[in-house]
């Protein structure tokens, strides 16, 4: 289960069903379903009857603070609505230009590497959707140096989190042996170079990065987030933002290699919308077949992923 959960899940799924009971390590009981009916169900209509798992609250939230991520309820709420009235129409063209700036950096060491042959470009992909995260967040003075480490930290103290939850049973070995403290040390070092970025920029002119967007949001009182909270919230958005993008361009690039005709019709569509310009915010509705094809691949990941 450890080494290949989505095999030993698919199996079982095969067995019993989209729904069933499973224990984590032989001691957690959970409840495992790709039925999109009851998904919908406990994420959507009925998501204040469900709280967030130990999993998110406890775990995750040993290494990334209390945020979006590892709280639920009214603070959850609270939480999301100061972060959501940050991103507005101007906003999201000035994040969709560093994106591009981000991406095309990437796209030029992408090439140099295929130029001598096949790569695997999962690995590829999420370096290169960590940086367009993590430039979005702090700007583009953020170190390549930096970016790496932190993403390093990121997917390494997620993998621990995964053995922590799959593995129950050894936590008091990680302990007693070490392991917990490394990866809280790596946590620490992480942590130690965001934060310098936030205290920097609170002496600085205001930027127009999502760090800007934390440090400007306002509660009710007038008060705004402590370098504390800005920093977890940072550090979430990091984690949420590349893993994800990354897995689903990974199967959507594959989708659209058994489609050519697919693939033709995305490109021409750009050509059209784009010429020889950018890409935009505003430019996003115009693209209806390339989201058409976004959403399929979304939907076949859950149908088969």
């Amino acid at each position: 289960m450890a080494r290949n959960p989505v095999r030993v899940l698919s199996k079982y799924t095969e067995r019993l069903g989209d729904t069933f009971r499973f224990y984590l390590g032989g001691l957690k009981e959970v409840i495992i379903t790709t039925n999109p009916a009851v998904i919908q169900h406990v994420l959507k209509t009925n998501a204040e009857n469900y709280q967030k798992s130990e999993i998110q609250v406890k775990r995750m939230g040993h290494f990334l603070g209390k945020g979006l991520l590892t709280t639920h309820g009214e603070a959850w709420r609270t939480q999301r609505r100061l972060i959501q009235k940050g991103f507005d129409r101007k906003q999201l063209d000035a994040l969709s230009s560093i994106m591009q700036e981000s991406l095309t950096e990437s796209l030029r060491d992408f090439d140099r590497q295929i130029s001598a042959g096949p790569v695997d470009i999962y690995p590829h992909l999420m370096k290169m959707t960590f940086a367009m995260v993590a430039r979005s967040l702090f700007g583009a003075k953020l170190k390549d140096e930096d970016i790496d480490l932190v993403s390093h930290t990121i997917c390494t103290v997620q993998e621990f989190i995964v053995r922590q939850t799959l593995q129950p049973y050894l936590n008091p070995w990680f302990a007693a042996s070490g392991e917990l403290r490394k990866h809280e040390e790596m946590r620490v070092r992480a942590d130690s170079i965001l934060m310098a970025y936030i205290k920097q920029r609170r002496n600085q002119e205001p930027g127009h990065d999502l760090l800007q967007t934390l440090m400007d949001a306002r509660y009710s009182d007038g008060d705004g987030m402590s370098d504390e909270l800005v920093l977890s919230e940072s550090m979430q958005l990091l984690v949420a933002g590349h893993e994800t993008s990354s897995n689903g361009l990974s199967w959507l690039l594959y989708l659209l290699s058994s489609r050519p005709d697919c693939l033709e019709r995305v490109r021409q569509e750009f050509d059209s919308v784009l010429g020889e310009a950018p890409l935009s915010h505003g430019d996003l509705p115009k693209l209806e077949f390339t989201t058409q094809v976004i959403q399929e691949g979304s939907a076949s990941i859950r149908r088969f992923g």
